[in-house]
């Protein structure tokens, strides 16, 4: 297994297994990190792994790059949902009740 996560404060200097994406840190304000889109940035560690399925908890950002991956490989991609993201609308301009349902909604 191989987990592609998001660097942030406090995270172990030391990992197994573990792949760290450049990320914005405390975005807005916020307690969490936002990874940098950065194409191709997984590549040369997934060519050596050759994932057997992919697995997501996010879709944006880091979901994105694992429907990118998922595909490229032919195999599934498995998205668990975790979060109530309307709840977080707050930290980007323009929060309001339509973004909201907007949010939602996607």
């Amino acid at each position: 297994m191989v987990v592609a996560a998001p660097v942030f404060d406090g995270m172990p200097a030391h990992e197994r297994d573990v792949i760290r994406i450049p990320a914005i840190r405390h975005f807005n304000g916020s307690d969490f990190s936002v990874v940098l889109p950065i194409p191709r940035y997984l590549a040369a560690h997934l060519e050596a792994f050759r994932p057997d399925v992919v697995h997501s908890h996010h879709p944006f950002l880091l979901g994105d790059t694992a429907l990118r991956i998922a595909n490229q490989y032919y195999v599934p991609l498995i998205f668990t949902h975790h979060t109530m993201y309307e709840q977080y609308t707050h930290y980007v301009p323009g929060d309001s009740p339509k973004l909201k349902q907007f949010v939602i909604e996607l």
